[in-house]
């Protein structure tokens, strides 16, 4: 596991769903079905969501990462057009 991924999955465990998601999943036991669709994959904790494996961002985070993505990719201009 890399360092980014290694800080990724501090930030992931500061999470108690997620946590608990990893700990089941490290120990081995029969995937229930609350954690049958994830899966730890190089180091971090994954959702599978058609298909696709998909990063599990924890709550603390998410509110951060839809502004810093809608600042870089929104191609409206906001309630200041004229």
């Amino acid at each position: 596991m890399n360092k980014n991924n290694s800080s990724f999955l501090e930030e992931q465990l500061k999470d108690d769903r997620l946590k608990q998601i990893y700990a089941a999943k490290l120990s081995n036991k029969p995937p229930d079905k609350q954690t049958r669709r994830y899966v730890i994959d190089n180091g971090l904790i994954k959702f599978k969501r058609k298909g696709r494996f998909l990063i599990c961002v924890p709550k603390h985070l998410q509110e951060n990462l839809v502004a810093i993505f809608h600042d870089q990719t929104s191609l409206h201009s906001g309630i200041a057009k004229t």
